[in-house]
């Protein structure tokens, strides 16, 4: 137990003032992108005959691309209520 919170104390998964600001501020940049209009531009940049396979692959590329961002914030929120509580 004790060696378990020396290591979260030591090892804080923390980015530190300005690296914290700038990822939350991608995530929030990410997380205010209209989805539906990426999806629909992408879908009109794909050729008129472009495979059904091709057409999934994109969208399915494009929601991961940009479907990261939510659960980062909740990652980073817990990681910084975990940090809160054991140094309180």
């Amino acid at each position: 137990m004790a060696a378990s919170r020396s290591v979260n104390r030591s090892g804080r998964g923390s980015l530190g003032g300005r690296g914290q600001r700038a990822a939350t501020m991608t995530i929030d940049l990410v997380l205010s992108l209209p989805w539906l209009f990426l999806l629909l531009a992408v879908r009109a940049v794909l050729p008129l005959n472009a495979s059904p396979g091709a057409s999934i692959a994109a969208i399915f590329g494009l929601l991961a691309l940009l479907g990261w961002a939510a659960p980062a914030r909740v990652l980073m929120a817990a990681v910084a209520h975990q940090l809160r509580s054991t140094t309180s």
